[in-house]
């Protein structure tokens, strides 16, 4: 109930920060933004640390599951087996005494019996007196198989005991699975969170600097050199795009090629003059198809990415009298309409 709470609250503070980049509303502080962002990842953080918790003790508490589990099946199996052993041993020792009780009687049948001899007498007699011990003997044994009878009933106590604490932890670990989810989905949900602000955040200060481009005396406005990408960055001069496999690359502006090759150790560079000491530069990951002196006109392919690594960067500056521009402020509308910029 805690983290709805929070995430309620985090819902209401967005919805009153949303607004419209690029239509006329009411002005958002970038300030304010910034505080957002902070909460939302304080939220962030402490969902994670609640997972992180709850992840340990949910460990913890499988384990102690799984040795009380292992636990109650030994002692299940030596029930079994001492329950098999108890019973057949009594069936033998039962089974023992009803012969010796029949030979008894049989003893007994023979004292009616006038006729006979010393000897015979005085055998018959020893064999009374050890039929009568051994009889003694078995019904000690059985006497200690009831004994044992109540050892086995501690034991079926204790699988009982057991059985209540798989029971418990059983119920323990399920509600501890509901509350990692819980905690799981309004993680996500904060992230989501965060990444909005952080969308308009970036967007305010985008706006700003678009707004800012008047000032600029470079009239082009310059496209995307890469159309399909995985990601992008930018700072207050160039832009970087993450691309995976093979990608055209293309001119960005009307011009000439300045310079096509290898430069140092930032790798390769196409380099395009577009007059009034304006020019664009690409490097990175990529193999130029254009020489130095050839024209190009806006959307040509100047080149393609380079499929050697699983992932490449592609970075693009443009430059006024060989001073790094902001650039992102200076690209077209297609750009900035088509492609969600989400850090500066």
């Amino acid at each position: 109930m805690k983290s709805h709470t929070r995430v309620l609250f985090l819902s209401i503070a967005l919805n009153f920060l949303s607004f419209n980049v690029f239509a006329a509303t009411a002005p958002v502080s970038i300030n304010n933004l910034q505080k957002t962002v902070l909460q939302v990842q304080k939220e962030v953080d402490t969902y994670a640390k609640e997972i992180s918790s709850l992840e340990n003790k949910l460990g913890h508490t499988h384990q102690e599951y799984l040795k009380t589990v292992q636990q109650r099946q030994s002692l299940e199996a030596r029930l079994i087996e001492s329950e098999a052993q108890l019973n057949q041993g009594q069936i033998d020792t039962n089974h023992k005494i009803e012969k010796l009780r029949s030979v008894l009687k049989r003893l007994a049948l023979q004292e009616l019996d006038q006729n006979q001899n010393a000897a015979a007498m005085a055998a018959r007699k020893i064999l009374a007196t050890e039929v009568q011990k051994q009889l003694k003997a078995l019904q000690v044994v059985s006497k200690t198989a009831t004994k044992y009878e109540s050892t086995l009933s501690a034991l079926k106590l204790r699988i009982s005991e057991y059985q209540e604490t798989e029971s418990r932890l059983a119920q323990l670990v399920q509600t501890m699975e509901e509350n990692k989810k819980e905690k799981a989905d309004a993680y996500i949900q904060a992230v989501s969170q965060k990444s909005e602000v952080e969308e308009k955040l970036s967007a305010l200060k985008l706006t700003k600097r678009i707004k800012a481009r008047v000032k600029s005396d470079i009239d082009a406005k310059f496209s995307s050199p890469v159309d399909d990408f995985t990601g992008i960055e930018y700072d207050k001069k160039g832009i970087t795009y993450k691309f995976n496999g093979k990608r055209p690359v293309l001119a960005a502006e009307d011009g000439k090629i300045a310079y096509a090759g290898r430069l140092s150790t930032y790798g390769n560079v196409v380099l395009i003059d577009h007059g009034n000491e304006t020019r664009s530069v690409v490097l990175g990951n990529f193999i130029p198809k254009m020489k130095k002196g050839q024209s190009v006109v806006k959307g040509d392919v100047i080149g393609y990415t380079d499929t050697s690594t699983s992932q490449g960067k592609l970075y693009f500056e443009v430059r006024k009298r060989d001073k790094a521009q902001d650039t992102i402020a200076l690209m077209d509308n297609n750009f900035l309409q088509k492609h969600k910029v989400t850090k500066i």
